[in-house]
């Protein structure tokens, strides 16, 4: 009996890698996004690292709520792409679109209006009007972000998740030189400091690798 799930075990691994693989990249490549947004603040003001500190822990205990509610569509998908009904999966990213929409205007709405969740840090004016700045314009990627997430679920659920790994890294690609432009400034732009993360962020967003 042993022998048998070892042997079966052995079988699954290559796909099981497969699958694998590709999340944890894509994962590793989402981590490394903040941690470029860090690392790269940190050099231009404490001020400016203060107030992404704070901006970012309130976006993603926004964002994780909503994104978590899309994610159910991953195993309804799944279930109906191991079933082969394939005709009742576009239905399901039908109707998980339209929730991703009505999702979006809820959180645009806690973003673009965070001043008593802000306040709750009780920091000085200059570091919560950048963590304001940072929220707001963060709200303008987000319907972007949030399809995107649909978009996530269906390919993992169909055993596609490399298509997404792949669009996660050219995003991380770009996020380093947008990050240079708009944090320190450049070709005629004035740096921004933290909020230049999320500006770098949007425009990704809005590209389609993120």
């Amino acid at each position: 009996m042993l022998h048998f799930k070892l042997a079966r075990l052995r079988e699954d691994i290559p796909s099981l890698l497969k699958l694998a693989g590709p999340l944890l990249v894509g994962q590793l490549a989402v981590i490394a996004f903040g941690v470029l947004d860090t690392a790269m603040t940190a050099r231009y003001s404490a001020d400016d690292l203060a107030a992404l500190a704070m901006a970012s822990a309130i976006f993603i205990s926004i964002y994780v709520g909503l994104t978590g509610v899309i994610s159910a569509l991953a195993p309804i998908a799944g279930q109906l792409f191991g079933a082969k009904r394939f005709g009742e999966i576009g239905e399901e990213v039908r109707q998980a679109t339209w929730l991703a929409l009505g999702l979006t205007v809820l959180g645009c709405f806690v973003l673009l209006n965070a001043d008593h969740l802000l306040a709750i840090s009780q920091v000085n004016d200059a570091i919560e009007g950048k963590a304001k700045l940072y929220l707001n314009i963060l709200a303008i990627g987000l319907p972007a972000s949030m399809a995107m997430r649909v978009l996530m679920a269906l390919h993992n659920a169909v055993s596609r998740p490399t298509v997404i790994t792949v669009i996660q890294i050219i995003g991380l690609a770009l996020k380093l030189p947008l990050n240079l432009l708009f944090i320190y400034g450049g070709l005629g732009i004035e740096g921004m400091g933290g909020p230049g993360c999320a500006v770098a962020t949007v425009i990704i967003n809005w590209s389609g690798y993120s």
